[in-house]
């Protein structure tokens, strides 16, 4: 009997321990788990198909005609759902110097207490050159309605210090960082892709080095990430968050035209950034943010360095409602049941 009461003693004080660690330190993060946030947006987007020959003696990025996007949306618990619109009259017509872009571009990035996950879904037709060198007289671009770029990947990290270091403070303010604090990050990532021309990628590329014919390079990478996020808080409401992930995937990666249909792998590294900065209120809180992938293909190819970056610059401004009911205000902390 001694010795089950011993056991028993046992594994109740290591679940309480367990349970202890995993409870959010209160001084540093402040949960709204029982508040909705309503937020007014206005988001950029953007993506760049780059490459780097080697043999070459300039890099070429291919962008698509992207809009500025000004939409509402709404947070509970760890939901987020966006909805925004390129409105006319934030956005001239500029088609006649930078081509049209016609697809999706979808970018979802979720942040629970103990994970973040970021999934990446490029699906676009019709880019243009950003490079002077082949811009005409008249100010238009380089524009490549044939070409076809597809990636689709996703991303997750733990968040080993999530006691005492929230993402969610920055990004959808549903909760609140009361104190500086930070966190390593460690995870995996998994992406793939593709970029398809009807005939070569690079304007007036060279005979002497077949990959500068290429029509399609398609790529699929998997590997471990690591990374480290921190929140500077100023005068308690006022904050700064960044964060950088790196990784390292083993790819494989596909070169093709119409002669050549060449397959290779290596080892490569991506990279994922992240900055907020804003003001988190009882009620009100808001900011700007902007989120940066870097995907790096072909990386152990001699002559060949192409990259796939995709991101967006986000400023909203977020007001905090309480569902009328008794039972959930009794929930609120002291403080802000007075507010409500």
């Amino acid at each position: 009997m001694a010795i089950k009461r011993i056991v028993y003693t046992s594994i109740a004080c290591l679940l309480f321990n367990i349970h202890s660690y995993c409870q959010t330190d209160n001084t540093y993060v402040q949960r709204y788990d029982t508040l909705i946030m309503v937020r007014l947006f206005t988001s950029q987007k953007y993506a760049s198909f780059v490459f780097r020959y080697l043999n070459q003696p300039s890099t070429l990025r291919y962008r698509p005609n992207s809009k500025l996007l000004l939409g509402v949306g709404g947070t509970y618990v760890p939901f987020t759902l966006n909805l925004g619109y390129g409105f006319d009259f934030l956005n001239p017509d500029n088609s006649d110097t930078k081509g049209t872009t016609k697809g999706i571009d979808l970018q979802l990035h979720l942040y629970s207490k103990k994970f973040s996950i970021d999934l990446i879904g490029q699906f676009n037709n019709g880019f243009y050159l950003n490079d002077k060198q082949f811009q005409d007289s008249n100010g238009k671009y380089y524009t490549r309605p044939d070409i076809k770029i597809r990636e689709l990947g996703v991303s997750g990290q733990y968040i080993i210090n999530h006691k005492r270091f929230s993402y969610r403070a920055a990004l959808s303010n549903s909760d609140w960082q009361k104190k500086s604090a930070g966190s390593l990050l460690a995870g995996a990532e998994i992406l793939g892709g593709e970029g398809i021309a009807d005939s070569t990628m690079i304007p007036g590329g060279s005979t002497q080095n077949q990959l500068d014919q290429s029509q399609r390079l398609g790529f699929f990478q998997i590997g471990p990430n690591l990374g480290y996020a921190y929140t500077l808080v100023i005068h308690k409401r006022f904050y700064v968050t960044g964060s950088l992930t790196a990784s390292l995937v083993y790819e494989f990666y596909n070169l093709k035209d119409e002669q050549r249909d060449e397959r290779l792998s290596g080892v490569g590294s991506n990279n994922f950034f992240r900055a907020f900065a804003g003001y988190n209120g009882s009620r009100w809180a808001g900011g700007i943010s902007w989120i940066h992938s870097n995907v790096n293909i072909a990386n152990s190819n001699t002559f060949l360095r192409a990259d796939v970056n995709v991101g967006k610059v986000t400023a909203s401004v977020v007001y905090r409602l309480l569902i009328p009911t008794f039972k959930i205000k009794k929930k609120l902390p002291s403080q802000l049941q007075q507010q409500f």
